[in-house]
């Protein structure tokens, strides 16, 4: 711990010490003298200082607000069956695993205890039409190609959690989509394609967001 030197009469650092082993110091300000281990003390760190005056909450409060909070839906097994027939038949390099595949709904560096997800919806009607592939660059600067969904659930869940938490957005606007691949070198995006009619969304989990890693 840091030390500092100070009067115990006054509080004052102005302290003159001796230039002799174990003698004596004296406060300029009151005059007290007193032999100069008398006159050290160690500084609290601030850990330490928040401890001490019952306010470790502090501490906790500051570690969640670090870690940003991230919500997705996963689709059932038949919606990555689709994709991968797709993905085979336009020939998209560099994609995903079948359990990889997701759409986000909410990336937020502002955290929050998300309690009311929908963990199992695999008996609904829940769907995600697809509408027209995409490019977009990710931050290491390749391409990704993603497709755009159609899909008022994963909207209307995106404004809900958004309101409800207080939540921050880093984009202009939420387009749902499912990425194929974050990095398709220089393939020409194919532009008159066949999409499945649609993807049945199973499933929303969240997790602590992590800026290293793609979404």
């Amino acid at each position: 711990m840091e030390k500092i030197r100070s009067c115990l009469k006054c509080g004052s650092t102005k302290i003159i010490t001796e230039r002799r082993i174990d003698g004596d110091s004296q406060c300029k300000e009151c005059n007290h003298k007193d032999k100069t281990g008398n006159f050290t003390f160690e500084l609290p760190t601030f850990k330490q200082y928040l401890k001490m005056n019952g306010k470790e909450d502090i501490l906790k409060e500051e570690k969640q607000d670090s870690r940003g909070v991230y919500v997705a839906v996963k689709y059932n097994q038949s919606a990555g069956d689709d994709l991968l027939d797709f993905i085979k038949k336009y020939e998209i390099p560099s994609v995903l695993k079948t359990e990889d595949f997701h759409t986000t709904i909410i990336y937020s560096k502002k955290y929050a205890d998300i309690q009311d997800l929908e963990d199992d919806l695999g008996d609904s009607e829940i769907i995600a039409k697809p509408t027209e592939l995409h490019v977009f660059e990710t931050f290491d600067k390749k391409r990704a190609l993603v497709i755009k969904l159609d899909c008022p659930y994963l909207e209307e869940r995106h404004k809900y959690l958004m309101q409800k938490y207080d939540l921050e957005y880093d984009y202009d606007e939420y387009i749902p989509h499912i990425t194929l691949s974050y990095d398709i070198g220089e393939m020409e995006v194919p532009k008159d394609v066949k999409f499945p009619e649609f993807f049945r969304i199973q499933a929303e989990y969240k997790e602590d967001l992590n800026l290293e890693k793609k979404y």
